[in-house]
């Protein structure tokens, strides 16, 4: 079996010194402190109705002809789909 020649090539101390100045930069980027980070709470407690259609889909990619059959109806658009709860 041939060799995996892929290496990870990490940035230089000068291209990460650039790469941190453009993150800092961006207004749309910003560090979570230890305050906010402590009050985030898992999805399932915030909005467990979305986890669990999530969880039921995942299940159904491992069955075969599983998952929603509107979806694979022809020339049902998903967007058509009702609204989550």
């Amino acid at each position: 079996m041939p060799k995996n020649k892929r290496r990870t090539v990490l940035p230089t101390a000068e291209d990460d010194a650039r790469i941190q100045a453009g993150i800092a930069a961006d207004p749309d980027s910003s560090e979570i402190g230890d305050e906010r980070f402590a009050r985030m709470r898992p999805a399932s407690e915030v909005v467990p109705h979305v986890v669990e259609r999530w969880r039921r889909a995942q299940r159904g990619k491992d069955a075969p002809g599983a998952g929603d059959s509107r979806s694979r109806q022809k020339g049902v658009d998903r967007r058509d789909a009702p609204p989550l709860p």
